[in-house]
């Protein structure tokens, strides 16, 4: 190999060294950082809507409503992604039973019975601490109120970056995702092992080239790139010279 392709495949290979030490490292290290393990806690709950998407029952739409905040989620009901929260609200005795608590919200209909349904201010359902669920007319939704959802003392909750729920929890029992520590603590490993072993190849070739130059120059030894177990024991090697 020629000196001028060697330096320019040494070069070369410092600028990738760095572009994945201090580019792709960093990045995959603060994304790791980024993700949020620690939940927003609530100890009151105002109000919980349901309400059916667009009067499709195949999606259930929840709103919990807090002192600073409204937290919106959708259920697929065929897959019964409701069932955890309608269980813990049946165990808490706020609801009679999941099958006779979805019977109450509105489901689609004409438009004389929307129209008349919409001008209701409450509807009466049976269960235990659930005698009267208000509709709101805009959305149709039946809604426990703050004085029927004493037992729940405790809603968790935490976003990520993009807003969209990753953990959400009802008295200490997850309703959906997790806390992702496994995976922050994943993405924060590889972040700094990207960035360790970038910045070993970058600060192993100034000396690989600079052993290269020297056998070069007093022994005639051709240029060559090494590969990374090269560069290791060249970089030994220059303490025994």
């Amino acid at each position: 190999m020629k000196p001028i392709s060697f330096f320019v495949y040494s070069l070369m290979y410092m600028v990738i060294a760095g572009v994945v030490a201090f580019v792709m490292g960093l990045r995959i290290l603060e994304a790791g950082k980024a993700i949020e393990t620690s939940p927003k806690k609530y100890t009151e709950i105002e109000k919980i809507n349901f309400w059916y998407y667009g009067f499709d029952t195949n999606y259930l739409n929840v709103s919990f409503e807090v002192f600073d905040d409204k937290i919106n989620c959708q259920y697929f009901v065929p897959d019964g992604e409701q069932n955890k929260l309608l269980a813990l609200l049946q165990t808490e005795g706020i609801i009679a039973s999941p099958e006779a608590f979805l019977q109450t919200i509105p489901k689609a209909m004409d438009g004389a019975k929307h129209q008349a349904l919409s001008a209701l201010k409450t509807i009466e359902v049976e269960g235990n601490g659930a005698k009267f669920i208000k509709v709101k007319p805009e959305i149709n939704a039946v809604s426990l109120e703050k004085e029927q959802l004493k037992k729940l003392h405790s809603l968790e909750i935490i976003r990520n970056d993009q807003g969209y729920i990753q953990f959400l929890a009802l008295n200490e029992k997850t309703l959906s995702g997790s806390k992702a520590v496994l995976r922050k603590t994943f993405a924060i490993g590889i972040g700094y092992v990207v960035i360790i072993f970038g910045g070993l190849a970058l600060l192993l070739m100034p000396f690989n080239m600079y052993i290269q130059l020297k056998d070069y120059y007093t022994k005639g030894t051709p240029f060559y790139i090494p590969n990374r177990w090269q560069s290791f024991k060249n970089f030994f090697n220059m303490f025994k010279r």
